[in-house]
């Protein structure tokens, strides 16, 4: 499921920030990280 995110986000990036990557790394990494603290929480409750 993770890579399967990732691969998803990584089309993302290349369809909406094709022009600044580092904009797209950044909202990229944002996404991967909310993404991962929401699993974790929820694996927690």
């Amino acid at each position: 499921p993770v890579s399967y995110a990732i691969d998803g986000i990584r089309e993302l990036q290349a369809g909406v920030f094709p022009v600044d990557t580092f904009l797209g790394l950044t909202a990229g990494a944002s996404i991967v990280l909310a993404v991962s603290v929401y699993v974790f929480r929820k694996d927690m409750v």
